[in-house]
């Protein structure tokens, strides 16, 4: 991904981590995008303030002027692309709450991605693997992952009141649709073969045999 791109995909047809195109009126976001570039590039053991710099129209003593040191911008990062995600994932009242987990899955596990949803993916990757030696990033996980239950909890719920969904406990149904998509997610991008439609498929039966009503 080239520096002057600034954006997240997870699925073919919806960008839902969207950076606004950076510019010095907003620097902010051309720090972010300029962090994920380089971790694209360099990935997270040789990334460096220096590097992250050199996609900028900045100096490293002015990026320091943001952030202490990498980890710190890299923490900034994730709950950057939590805000982003957060924003444009919301539960609609009123609306097929059967089409929207559906539509959900497809987005955060869609069944194949290009290069650059690819990328995406092993950033995450590689920052989750940095979780448990810094506290920081474990907390901006954490919010991944409650934001994920909290979004399929409530889809689950709006099912229960439409009378689409089963009556079962809409917290631990999330539970574990996340470990599965968070398996998942892992799973993709540890070996070759980037399909998962045999997960996928596990999914749609889980919804079909436990939720459906």
């Amino acid at each position: 991904m080239q520096a002057g791109t600034y954006f997240f995909v997870t699925s073919h047809s919806t960008d839902i981590m969207s950076f606004p195109g950076g510019s010095s009126d907003d620097p902010q976001s051309e720090i972010m995008a300029a962090t994920y570039t380089a971790l694209c590039e360099h990935g997270y053991a040789a990334l460096s303030m220096a590097k992250i710099a050199n996609e900028l129209p900045m100096s490293k003593s002015s990026l320091y002027y943001h952030y202490d040191d990498k980890d710190a911008l890299l923490s900034a990062f994730l709950g950057y692309v939590i805000e982003e995600f957060a924003a444009d994932v919301s539960v609609v009242d009123e609306q097929d709450a059967e089409a929207q987990l559906r539509a959900f899955f497809d987005r955060v596990l869609p069944r194949e991605l290009d290069e650059s949803e690819h990328e995406f993916h092993v950033v995450l990757l590689e920052l989750r693997a940095q979780a448990p030696h810094h506290e920081s990033f474990r907390e901006q996980f954490d919010r991944i992952d409650t934001l994920l239950r909290e979004t399929i909890a409530g889809y689950i719920e709006t099912g229960i009141e439409q009378e689409t969904f089963r009556a079962v406990d809409s917290n631990e149904s999330a539970r574990l649709l996340v470990a599965l998509i968070r398996g998942g997610r892992v799973d993709r991008v540890s070996r070759s073969d980037r399909s998962l439609g045999a997960l996928r498929d596990a999914l749609d039966a889980y919804l079909d045999s436990q939720l459906l009503a």
